[in-house]
């Protein structure tokens, strides 16, 4: 392992970690590189069609140990990316121990009313105040829609608002109300 830090400034400018050793270039070596696919932001790519997917309901029994029972239920609001600012209904389960689950259903807005209708399901963590949500399967897909994920920090989790970023080139933001 080589490292270079170069400090401009009192600051650090660039940091360059490189791996190998003197007696073998693996650069255009195979077995050096991962074989495990790159994570993606677009989820699996379904035909269009429908697919029954609910979140899972809370046991109530287990609401004080869950970090993620103040997130369960109903949160509307809206979205926005390629195709500008849509509707979002966001559908917030948990599964226990900060695991969650959620369906994001989205379409127009009076603002923009040719945004086509669809659903996926999303599987995700509520931990130390972060709300992460990443696309599994599409519910309901309309043409060619990709999925997005989803990513808040949650500063008052008994909030009445979700305000967040939305993970996908060409997007930038979301805002839920509870419901």
């Amino acid at each position: 392992m080589v490292a270079a830090i170069l400090l401009v400034g009192g600051g650090i400018f660039a940091i360059v970690a490189l791996n190998g050793d003197d007696d073998k270039d693996t650069a255009g070596d195979d077995s050096t590189r991962s074989s495990s696919p790159l994570p993606t932001a677009t989820g699996p790519d379904e035909e269009p069609g429908t697919t029954e997917v609910t979140p899972e309901p809370v046991d109530p029994g287990s609401a004080g140990t869950d970090d993620a029972a103040p997130l369960v239920g109903t949160w509307t609001g809206t979205y926005t990316c390629n195709q500008g600012e849509s509707a979002l209904d966001l559908e917030i389960a948990s599964s226990g121990g900060g695991a969650v689950t959620a369906v994001f259903t989205f379409g127009p807005t009076e603002t923009n009313p040719d945004v086509e209708r669809g659903s996926f399901a999303m599987e995700g963590t509520y931990q130390r105040g972060e709300l992460s949500l990443v696309a599994t399967e599409w519910i309901d897909k309309p043409g060619d829609y990709l999925t997005v994920d989803l990513f808040a920090i949650v500063t008052e989790p008994a909030s009445d608002t979700i305000s967040g970023e939305v993970r996908y080139d060409g997007c930038t933001d979301f805002e839920v109300i509870r419901q």
